[in-house]
């Protein structure tokens, strides 16, 4: 079937709308230090890697060589700042696997389903549950996880911020506190594994929809990377960051805070939105000391909130 004159005019009208708009997000997404918005655009690296080779495609099949060239150029940028990130996870052996987990859930304190998040965390049954934006009413709904976690730091929140610590194993210390200058908690809790001692924080920090959250962000970012650089035993950070290993603000926490960002072994695994899978990104992380190797980080299935489940088995190296 041929194609008129005016149809094709106007296709080549939208891919080169299309490209223009990619090409504006790329550029942008290398300045998001200098301005809130600019570094939203910096999350969406992996769409912009897969939409600029369809578009250069049809750039070049209607004849548009300039801006075929033009975006050619930024996506080989752009694939520049992924690169980095690209890592292929590989089967580990019985010997290899962790011996101990770790499950962090952002339920979605108003849609979320509790039913489902109590099916799947009795499905895997983790050593430790980290639980973000969780409600008096979810804590009632979980309530019998109690029996399956005897210890527990937690502090409901009906704002989205709620957030509570799971364990089968004791705590040795735990403290729920402000972050930063924020009215957010965050848990930071010491915890005996036989003779190895474990500590965990965990925070939810403000998602960056404006310029004071964003700037909020970042000053907590700084204060949990403070925390971690002066924590000298076994340490596993992990939580909702609302940021992705792509922006400027989450390599400079990683360089502050001196910990291992798990994705760098493991690769990018979107988290979130887990009701839009093509914009799916990660902002939720976990990070760890180098005396703490992860063996495995995989996403679980959807459990009825807007993110995905987050699971990590890892050993404590050292006597």
């Amino acid at each position: 079937m041929k194609i008129s004159r005016i149809t094709k005019a106007l296709l080549s009208q939208l891919v080169g709308s299309l490209s223009l708009i990619v090409c504006t997000c790329i550029l942008f997404s290398f300045f998001g230090k200098y301005w809130w918005a600019f570094e939203l655009t910096s999350h969406f690296r992996i769409q912009y890697f897969w939409s600029s080779l369809a578009l250069i495609v049809l750039l070049i099949l209607f004849k548009r060589k300039a801006l075929a060239a033009t975006l050619g150029l930024l996506a080989i940028a752009n694939l520049i700042a992924i690169f980095p990130h690209i890592a292929l996870n590989r089967e580990t052996t019985d010997a290899e696997k962790g011996s101990i987990s770790a499950m962090l859930i952002n339920v979605n304190t108003q849609l979320g389903s509790p039913e489902k998040v109590s099916a799947y965390v009795g499905s895997i049954n983790p050593d430790f549950l980290i639980l973000q934006e969780i409600s008096d009413q979810w804590l009632t709904d979980l309530s019998k996880l109690n029996t399956i976690y005897p210890y527990r730091a937690i502090e409901t929140r009906e704002d989205n911020f709620g957030i509570g610590l799971y364990s089968k194993h004791p705590f040795t210390s735990k403290s729920i506190t402000k972050l930063g200058d924020s009215s957010i908690p965050y848990i930071r809790a010491q915890i005996a594994i036989g003779v190895k001692e474990l500590n965990i924080i965990t925070a939810h920090t403000l998602p960056p929809k404006s310029k004071a959250h964003a700037k909020s962000r970042n000053a907590q970012l700084k204060t949990l990377a403070t925390i971690a650089r002066i924590e000298n035993e076994a340490l596993l950070l992990i939580g909702d960051l609302n940021i992705t290993p792509f922006s400027n603000y989450f390599e400079e926490f990683k360089k502050h805070s001196g910990l291992i960002d798990t994705s760098d072994k493991f690769g990018i695994q979107a988290t979130w939105p887990s009701f839009m899978r093509l914009l799916g990104i990660q902002i939720d992380h976990v990070l760890h000391s180098d005396n703490v190797e992860v063996t495995e980080k995989s996403i679980g299935p959807r459990v009825g909130s807007d993110h995905y489940p987050v699971l990590v088995r890892f050993n404590i190296l050292g006597n």
